[in-house]
């Protein structure tokens, strides 16, 4: 018999009728789904408890299911609370979810976020409430029964471990009551779209209502805003709407996380005030997952109609704790925190609840980033929508990004706890600043002509506090003239006064042409082309100096038509740009990169073509080369500048859109590559720097369009805005001098500027293997001071005219303050490794020793290693150097023979060291990387020796180009790989299982590569050259080996024939499996034994072209650099 789940009616006449014991996790059989490819575990403890460990970088989420599902009593309707210990960083665990199945075995889960390290998780467990559902009708049946557990971590979180304990159930209780807040006021805050079908439609908007005159028979209203918000499970809508005059129906449309679309029922206005209710329970009952509003509908039976809209709100059911909003103040609506008004910081609580007050307890944990803490407690009491504003009265103690965490907890229901998080940036604002900038162009880009006028206004503060000066933006021609004869400049007047008043001028792109003005390609007509230059260039000629035709005309999503139209659309807009502005600047496109995408190979040297025939139309090469530093310094560095060369190009380029997604690493990896790409791309010639962009498009975690910004898209900063504001403060107006060289200092950055009589060295470490290299710096400075990324300064101590700079892999800048010059004086204390460490062997250690001082000096040295390693002798030196001496100390280092096993953390030799006379003295480290022992003979049951699975391994071609960002790399599942090497006597063997959503591989041969394939690179000792080998799986099912080079002496087609490849495809999963015999390859079992390197790429493409691939190391795919293959070696 089918029963439906029934909800409880009535909340406030339940009692806690029983309550029992569902489970005890840590003593139930269990089991993880899909661990060893996750690379998660479950242990059993010595107290009888059950630990689970995660890595955050292999996967996103983890999953523990019941071997034995418990049935739920009854309705399955009340409180499960869960007793947990969180062994991770608190923010590393995003949400703790509780997973149910109903009889017909679909799945159910209730999110909760952890509020305590150890502690209890209550869910409120009632038939509509659940936030996730797969697998059925989206409507539990019953019985219910407890199949498990969900976790779900925080982006690069890294290790993290947790031990789940016993669940209890409350039949009939619950802890979620009526709450109600306004969504949407209609008004400043957004910029409406109207689409009228059969007919014309006028809207007029004021600060806090839109008021809509239509003579049509359907008006549609759409706002980027609206759609971006997604809801869980919200009761009801409400819209205050007012009918002005004639006949109108209401209805919004909903759109789940499928793309499924829903018109609610249309409700009639009557003439006057409106209050309209869309219950939403039902309606959401067909949907799965979350929720958005696509858009809202007038329906006009007469043709003619005034309505305005007023206010829209969001009716829930929620638990005190959830019912609270916490905010951040300081002052003012982009959450800086200046220098000298640091009483502005405080924090808002808001109660939502319609007919209940809170009693909060409230726990305010203050990080700054470099994780210094500060923790306050707060209680208060608010009436149902009651406001309370709390002054912190504490002041940050260092300048930079903070983070408040709060957990909330309601007297009333103690075990129920909530955390949120706000961030602020405490600064010294480097702007706003009066006039052009002058030099080097400190800019961001945006897109304000997305938004309504409160939001650009913001976004025009933003921009100004932390010292931008230019703005790119898109001087979009559809929004402008929409029609032939309509012209409306409404919008960028705004945009141009907003950002102006703040010292910022604009980087205006004209583009993207209105269906009437365009062709099939989307080539715009040139005659109406023209028009609009002309007419725009001089309506802002004293305001606007750069002028951009067109962006990204290399990609195809962007620039549909062929590079020879382009030329010629920006050879008329020069021309009308400087009929209209002789002074303006005109640029290029911005040209998404410098090599060839797969979306580009109908036209690949478009760039090239464009800068050659479009030669005496730009003043400017705009340039973009979006992701992290090492990427871009290659497109730079190897592409773009060689290129320019070749081609005679003279006109300066710009770096006017370029940037790291906060997905590809996390917030600090993307606050570092701001300060690399910005100083590097100055350091090249740039003459300026836009980082795109200013804000967050959106509320996705995992989608990396919507996270590249400075600031969330609710004006959040996150680190890299207090990065841009220092080196805006502390840049401005310098000049760039010269690229330094650190001799023995591998990957090591450095350069020189100078901004009056101050000198500015910035460096950094791109070397992963070591910590922090201390490079001695003469000068005749007066006095010193080390600069890191937050703006925080540090004096450094001058010894006779010399100093220590520590650079690391977090960068910093060395400010000498009224100096005339500086040159670098060498490293005194340098600590190298001998390569890769193998298993029984010794690794020899050097440390190499230099006295920059022009007297003689002691050095005291101290080794410690880590476990698995034991130095030889002793560990603790002293030597004496003369002025100039140099000192070279070698030691050696025993590994045992299970010495770091492939996988897991890299272990640390760390050097100790103080010079006498001088107040030098810290710390230097080296990491030791062991070399993977392959097996003798393969076991199919054992652990991979690679895994590719982590986002650090991927490189994505399509992250440059929006239109293709479905394509980027969305997790394990999208694709990974398992490798597993292994040797008997005569063939090295090779098994890869690639786990991939879609198989494409049309190509054969040499070009094997663009489709789904395995690269595999080889390099043998005493060969010349090295191995580079594809394993393909084709189009008509056959196994193909391709050999694209070979070490010197061998022919690639006569060896491919020698070697065996069979590779087989079921489900998502293609296993490639490998002999290379050891003849055909050159070398001898003894060859294997003693060590070679290898190296293997997996390249993807879902059938848009090679959209990415994952690697191992660097060397084989995006360049050939053999050594910086792993070591392998068969064990003996």
């Amino acid at each position: 018999m089918k029963y439906r789940f029934g909800f409880w009616l009535g909340m406030t006449l339940c009692f806690s009728l029983w309550a029992a014991e569902l489970a005890d996790f840590g003593v139930a059989k269990t089991w993880m789904h899909q661990a060893e490819e996750r690379g998660q575990s479950s242990v059993r403890t010595a107290d009888g408890g059950t630990v689970l460990r995660w890595d955050g970088q292999r996967a996103g989420y983890a999953e523990l299911f019941l071997a034995e599902p418990v049935p739920v009593p009854g309705k399955g309707e009340g409180i499960f609370r869960l007793k947990y210990r969180n062994l991770s960083e608190p923010a590393a665990l995003r949400s703790i979810n509780l997973r149910l199945r109903d009889q017909k075995g679909e799945m159910f889960q209730w999110k909760q976020r952890p509020g305590e390290k150890n502690g209890a998780l209550s869910f409120d467990v009632s038939a509509d409430n659940f936030s996730d559902c797969w697998g059925g009708n989206g409507r539990p049946e019953l019985p219910l029964e407890v199949a498990g557990l969900g976790f779900d971590f925080a982006a690069g979180s890294g290790v993290g471990a947790i031990e789940p304990g016993r669940l209890t159930f409350e039949a009939g209780r619950h802890l979620r009551f009526p709450a109600r807040e306004v969504w949407r006021s209609f008004g400043e805050d957004e910029l409406w779209q109207l689409q009228a079908y059969r007919g014309r439609v006028h809207a007029v908007e004021e600060a806090d209502s839109l008021t809509v005159a239509a003579a049509a028979e359907i008006v549609i209203l759409r706002d980027r805003g609206l759609q971006l918000e997604t809801f869980g499970r919200p009761r009801e809508m409400r819209f205050r709407v007012r009918l002005d005059s004639g006949e109108a129906q209401f209805a919004p449309e909903l759109r789940d996380s499928t793309g499924k679309v829903r018109l609610l029922p249309k409700q009639r206005l009557k003439q006057g005030e409106n209050e309209l209710r869309f219950p939403l329970r039902e309606a959401l009952r067909e949907f799965s997952g979350l929720v958005s509003v696509e858009c809202l509908k007038l329906f006009l039976p007469s043709r003619q109609a005034r309505v305005t809209l007023e206010q829209a709100e969001l009716s829930r059911e929620l638990t005190p704790a959830e019912a609270v909003r916490f905010r951040v103040e300081t002052g003012n609506g982009v959450r800086v925190l200046k220098l000298g008004e640091e009483r502005a910081l405080a924090v808002t609580f808001t109660n939502t609840l319609t007919d209940r007050p809170v009693e909060l307890a409230a726990g305010l944990e203050i990080m700054d980033y470099h994780g210094r803490c500060k923790v306050l407690e707060k209680t208060l009491r608010l009436l149902p929508g009651e406001r309370r504003c709390l002054p912190l009265d504490w002041k940050p103690e260092r300048f930079g990004w903070h983070r408040i965490r709060c957990t909330l907890s309601d007297r009333s229901v103690p075990e129920e706890k909530r955390q949120v998080s706000n961030s602020f940036a405490y600064l010294k604002p480097a702007g706003p600043t009066p006039g052009r900038a002058e030099g080097f162009l400190f800019g961001v880009c945006s897109h304000p002509e997305r938004w309504g006028k409160r939001v650009r206004e913001l976004e025009a503060e933003a921009a100004g506090l932390c010292g931008a000066k230019v703005m790119r933006n898109d001087t979009e021609w559809n929004l402008i003239q929409p029609e032939p004869g309509i012209w409306n400049y409404s919008l960028f007047d705004h945009i141009v006064e907003a950002f102006g008043k703040r010292g910022i001028e604009l980087n205006a792109i004209l583009a993207y042409s209105p269906l009437w003005a365009r062709d099939r390609e989307q080539f715009p007509r040139q005659d109406a082309w023209r028009n609009f230059v002309r007419r725009t260039v001089e309506r802002y000629r004293d305001r606007i100096r750069f002028w951009e035709v067109w962006n990204e005309p290399d990609l195809p999503g962007f620039a549909p038509f062929g590079s020879d139209r382009y030329v010629e659309m920006l050879k008329n807009a020069y021309t009308e740009i400087k009929l209209a502005a002789p002074e303006a600047v005109v640029l290029t496109g911005g040209f998404a990169t410098s090599v060839t995408l797969p979306q580009m190979l109908a036209d690949p040297d478009r760039q090239k073509r464009i800068l050659a025939e479009g030669r005496g139309s730009y003043q400017v090469h705009a340039f973009h080369g979006h992701g992290d530093f090492p990427y871009f310094a290659q497109l730079v560095d190897l592409n773009l500048l060689p290129m320019r060369r070749k081609l005679g190009v003279t006109e300066p380029w710009y770096a006017n859109e370029t940037a790291l997604t906060s997905t590809e690493g996390g917030e600090r990896k993307q606050a570092e590559a701001l300060f690399k790409k910005l100083l590097y791309a100055w350091s090249r010639g740039s003459i300026g720097y836009n980082w795109y962009d200013l804000r967050d498009d959106g509320y996705s975690k995992t989608d990396g369009e919507h996270n590249y910004g400075m600031l969330t898209h609710d004006f959040q900063p996150k680190p890299v805005y207090a990065v841009y504001n220092m080196l805006a403060g502390t840049f401005s107006g310098a000049e760039f001098l010269r690229q330094e060289q650190v001799a023995g200092a591998k990957n090591l950055w450095l350069f020189t500027f100078r901004s009056g009589n101050t000198l500015l060295l910035p460096g950094w470490s791109e070397n992963s293997g070591y910590g922090c290299r201390p490079v001695a710096v003469r000068t005749d400075a007066r006095r010193a001071e080390r600069i890191d990324l937050m703006g925080n300064i540090e004096p450094l101590p001058l010894v006779n005219g010399l100093l220590l700079f520590e650079i690391g892999p977090e960068p910093a800048t060395l400010r000498l303050i009224e100096a005339h010059k500086s040159e670098i004086a060498g490293c005194p204390v340098q600590l190298a490794g001998g390569g890769l460490a193998v298993p029984g062997r010794e690794y020899p250690v050097t440390v190499l020793l230099e006295n920059p001082l022009g007297t003689a000096a002691d050095f005291e040295v101290a080794l410690t290693a880590p476990a698995g390693l034991e130095f030889q002798g002793e560990t603790l030196r002293r030597f004496r150097l003369e002025a100039g001496e140099k000192r070279r100390w070698n030691c050696v280092a025993v590994t045992g023979r299970t010495f770091r096993a492939a996988g897991q953390e890299p272990a640390v030799i760390r050097l100790r060291y103080a010079v006498s006379g001088t107040p030098w003295k810290g710390e230097e480290s080296l990491t030791v990387r062991a070399a993977v022992a392959i097996p003798a003979a393969d076991r199919p049951d054992r652990k991979p020796d690679f895994r590719l699975d982590r986002v650090g391994q991927v490189q994505s071609f399509f992250r440059n180009d929006p239109a293709m960002s479905h394509l980027v790399w969305k997790g394990p599942e999208d694709l990974s790989a398992e490798i597993r090497l292994a040797a008997d006597a005569e063939a090295l063997e090779l098994s890869v299982a690639v786990r991939d959503d879609i198989h494409v591989q049309p190509f054969r041969g040499a070009a094997v590569w663009q489709g789904d394939n395995v690269q595999i690179g080889l390099a043998f000792p005493n060969q010349r050259g090295f191995w580079e080998i594809g394993l393909s799986r084709l189009e008509d099912g056959t196994s193909e080996v391709f050999v694209w080079r070979a070490a010197y002496g061998f022919a690639p087609a006569v060896v491919a024939k020698q070697f065996r490849l069979i590779a087989e495809r079921k489900g998502t999963v293609t296993t490639y499996q490998a002999k290379l015999p050891f003849r055909a390859l050159g070398i001898t079992s003894e060859t294997a034994q003693s060590g070679f390197r290898f190296n293997l790429v997996v390249n993807d493409n879902d059938g848009g072209g090679r959209e990415s691939f994952m690697r191992i190391a660097p060397g084989l795919a995006e360049y050939k650099q053999p050594e910086l293959f792993p070591y392998v070696m068969v064990a003996e």
